[in-house]
């Protein structure tokens, strides 16, 4: 925030509370005058219901802004202008004036319309504002006095309120507290909508119905708050889930070293709107009420385990672009890629000469990034992913690796420096390094934009979550609430547009976080141990937030427009014959590369496995 409007925001509270003559010293001081002198000036003679001479103080203040092109001010003061105008039209018809009335119409029609306009500002609220007048002619015919009153609250409620009118001037270019005056009006008019969505707490939706005149405001109901289900069977703690990239499947990992395999399936019904509980309805937007019939019932199927894929615990996960395969890392040195639905392992790579703390694909899974505690970064690729190139990093460990798309840049958190290094994969060279100064405990990347955002959580002192724009390197918010003593809690983004962000916490709670707003929006305990992971998944199959824990629990939260969540396990994606002809296919590929063990399993070996499988569902 500048400077200059800084000393407005004091002056403006100075005033509000009585201390004019401080308000007074300080412009003196800063040489920075004071907004609303002409409102303040109004609002005194309105108290003494002085209408008449109100009016024309808000006429000659709207006059005084178009001369020195004060846009704060110039706009607020219409808007009083015409809010009164509209009180004295409804207060004639009250008294059963309606002559009064029409005349009082009639000359604020005229009197607004012939104000002078601040060029670029949208004629939008202009036309707004006097339509209201047109449809007070609707009122003189009405003789039911609460008919009329319910009339009048119709009509008053279109006119732009206050709280709207706050953003719409901050959504200006303001310099020095003027208009630049070349500003495009589709910037400003951008401005407005984003500020509206910057504001609105539970904004979760793509819908674009916007206005200029009403605020936007979503309610809860809006945004994955309800429990409705939960994964129970597990015997293990459940250290983390990952959402594949099209969210149609998920893993979890399990501490006792395996990975289960969902699917997400969605149906939709037909149903009553009355289904729906009215505070759904009241926060979705008009043009979706048609969509309240429909009733969307989720199943969560479990397709397959990957049983003890490697012989030491798994340290990180993820699906390639096609949602077919998945790449592993693990402790005992070796990174892994198996086929998701069969369990067969493809590949193994043993090039780490000590644990292996993450794996990821870049540049669309043409490449292999993985980090260990052997102080290097190894680089793989081409169609046998043999090694490409190895960064050593002395006596740093990188604990997490993740990849920017948009700025083709490989994250990697540094352990023991407690920072974040930024490598271009193009030059292999490291071109950036943002300090954290405090212990880091995992992050995220944003994935709409490409990944220009990064998400820190860090600190067990103090639990924080940092954003930082990795374009400028600079840490835009931080986000309080969860507690951080002992575990790991991965952070996430979510929701629409990823608005949202999620973090699990050791008070066994979810938390969720606007992106806009550094206290959470809401916390709920859902667990009776420590939250690992929160996941959010906002796509054609649904809307819903999964935890997972260490008490072996998967917990599912939904919005009100899902009516069940059923569990079910499946043997589609077990048949014997698919796996086999996989299977023979793998075993004639084979591998060259002497850092890649292609793993070939016996048909003995694939019954066994199947049987596993059968035993569990």
């Amino acid at each position: 925030m500048e400077k200059n409007r800084i000393i407005k925001f004091i002056l403006l509270h100075l005033n509000e509370r009585g201390y004019r003559e401080v308000a007074q010293k300080l412009e003196s001081e800063s040489e920075v005058l004071s907004d609303g002198k002409e409102i303040k000036e109004a609002i005194d003679l309105l108290k003494e219901e002085k209408i008449e001479d109100t009016m024309k103080v808000l006429q000659q203040g709207a006059e005084n802004c178009v001369k020195t092109n004060h846009i704060e001010n110039y706009i607020t003061i219409l808007l009083i202008y015409n809010k009164i105008a509209l009180f004295t039209v409804f207060n004639a018809l009250l008294d059963k004036e309606v002559e009064k009335a029409i005349t009082l119409t009639r000359f604020y029609t005229s009197e607004f319309s012939s104000i002078l306009k601040i060029p670029g500002i949208p004629d939008e609220i202009f036309i707004n504002e006097i339509s209201l007048f047109k449809k007070c002619s609707q009122l003189f015919f009405i003789q039911d006095e609460i008919k009329l009153k319910e009339k009048m609250k119709e009509i008053s409620k279109e006119s732009m309120s206050i709280e709207n009118l706050i953003t719409f001037i901050d959504s200006f270019h303001i310099s020095d507290g003027y208009l630049i005056k070349n500003q495009s009006l589709v910037d400003i008019l951008k401005s407005v909508i984003k500020n509206q969505i910057k504001y609105c707490e539970f904004h979760n939706t793509n819908q674009n119905n916007f206005s200029y005149f009403n605020d936007h405001n979503c309610k809860l109901a809006m945004i994955p708050y309800r429990f409705i289900n939960s994964i129970e069977y597990h015997n293990e703690e459940i250290l983390n889930i990952v959402f594949s990239n099209h969210q149609e499947y998920f893993a979890a990992i399990l501490k006792d070293n395996n990975i289960a395999i969902y699917k997400l399936i969605r149906h939709t019904k037909i149903c009553d709107v009355s289904n729906y509980s009215d505070m759904y309805v009241q926060s979705i937007q008009p043009n979706q009420i048609l969509n309240l019939n429909k009733k969307t019932e989720i199943e969560i199927r479990f397709v397959n385990i990957i049983n003890n894929p490697h012989k030491n615990q798994i340290t990180s996960l993820q699906w390639n672009m096609n949602d077919t395969l998945i790449l592993t890392a693990s402790k005992d040195k070796t990174i892994k890629i198996f086929e998701a639905f069969s369990g067969i392992c493809k590949y193994a790579i043993d090039n780490h000469d000590a644990m292996v703390s993450s794996a990821i694909y870049v540049m669309y899974d043409s490449k292999i990034i993985s980090s260990g505690l052997d102080y290097k970064i190894s680089f793989f690729s081409g169609s046998d992913l043999h090694l490409e190139h190895s960064i050593h990093i002395p006596n740093v460990t990188v604990s997490e690796l993740l990849y920017s798309v948009a700025l083709n840049f490989v994250i990697a958190v540094s352990a023991t420096t407690n920072s974040i290094l930024l490598y271009d994969i193009a030059t292999k060279t490291e071109v950036e390094k943002i300090p954290i100064n405090d212990v880091i405990i995992s992050c995220a990347i944003s994935k709409l934009d490409g990944g220009k955002f990064l998400l820190v959580n860090s600190s067990k002192a103090t639990p924080v979550l940092n954003l930082y724009n990795l374009e400028i390197c600079k840490n835009e918010r931080k986000y309080f609430g969860h507690r951080q003593e002992r575990f790991i809690n991965k952070c996430n983004f979510g929701g629409e547009g990823e608005n949202f962000l999620t973090c699990g916490s050791d008070d066994a709670k979810v938390y969720v976080w606007n992106r806009h707003h550094s206290i959470p929006v809401y916390s709920i305990k859902l667990h009776s141990s420590a939250v690992n992971a929160v996941i959010w998944s906002n796509s054609l199959f649904t809307d819903m937030i999964l935890s997972c824990s260490d008490d072996h629990t998967i917990k599912i939260l939904v919005n009100d427009q899902v009516d069940k969540i059923h569990i079910s396990y499946s043997r589609e994606n077990s048949n014997l014959k698919s796996l086999e002809y996989k299977m023979t296919n793998l075993e004639e590929k084979g591998s060259k590369n002497k850092n890649i063990v292609n793993i070939t399993n016996s048909k003995l070996h694939l019954i066994l496995n199947y049987i596993k499988f059968l035993t569990l569902i």
